[in-house]
This record gives C-alpha cells, sequence and structure tokens, in this order.
C-alpha cells in the first residue's frame, strides 16, 4: 500500500476532514459547558479610569497642560 502524507490526504478528502474538525470544535465546546465551576472562576479585569474637565479649553491645550504630566507618572 501507497503511504500518503496527511496534506495529500486531507486535499483527497475534505469532506471528510471537515467533518472531523467540526467533531473535535463540537466536543470541544460540549467539554467547555460541562466543566465544573471551580475550574472556571470569575475573573474580572483591572480597569482604571481619570475623567479630566476644563472648561473653555481648547483638547489641544487639554493634553498638554493636564494629560502628557498625567501619563508620564
Amino acid at each position: 500500500m501507497k503511504e500518503m502524507s496527511i496534506t495529500k490526504l486531507s486535499i483527497r478528502y475534505g469532506a471528510a476532514v471537515a467533518v472531523v474538525v467540526g467533531l473535535i470544535l463540537l466536543f470541544g465546546r460540549l467539554s467547555l459547558s460541562k466543566l465544573p465551576l471551580q475550574l472556571l472562576p470569575n475573573v474580572s479585569q483591572p480597569q482604571i479610569a481619570i475623567y479630566n474637565n476644563w472648561r473653555a479649553a481648547a483638547p489641544e491645550e487639554l493634553e498638554e497642560a493636564i494629560v502628557q504630566p498625567q501619563e508620564e507618572m
């Protein structure tokens, strides 16, 4: 029997490869949904927000006077 590479097999039996990939994705999705809560902890991403309010100032002035010094800290 002649040996074929995985590339040639994938090209020759494209539909079968698509079914196998679909099954792997399906089983992965099912196993992820069945994980116990202790193995999938609730993690929140840290966020920071800074609001600057300087009335009657152009955006460039605000950036030069306030934002750039804050970013350098």
